[in-house]
């Protein structure tokens, strides 16, 4: 995590929360997370994830089901319910939405 948070230092991002791994410059915040975490987190094999190529840079692609999984799992945690809002309860309610299409 430490050489994470100092290549984001040097490219002037500040780190904000070091549970989210997340970081802001100006108007942009980014944040981080392991792979690896799904499968424990949300039971989300990351090892079946597609992953989109682009410009040298790998993106490993979540469908509906994973991010429904991984929202879900995220409203039981208490830290993420008060920080965010119940913004993860409204893409849990879009999400359900495209399933239901």
């Amino acid at each position: 995590m430490e050489i994470l948070k100092h290549t984001m230092e040097q490219l002037d991002y500040t780190m904000v929360d070091l549970n989210e791994h997340e970081f802001i410059k100006s108007d942009i915040k980014i944040g981080f997370a392991f792979t690896e975490d799904l499968l424990e987190f949300a039971d989300v094999n990351y090892k079946n994830l597609k992953v989109f190529q682009d410009n040298g840079a790998e993106y490993h692609l979540l469908t509906i089901s994973d991010y429904l999984k991984v929202y879900n799992k995220s409203l039981q945690d208490g830290y993420r319910r008060i920080k965010n809002n119940n913004k993860d309860l409204n893409k849990l309610e879009i999400l359900n939405k495209l399933v239901q299409d």
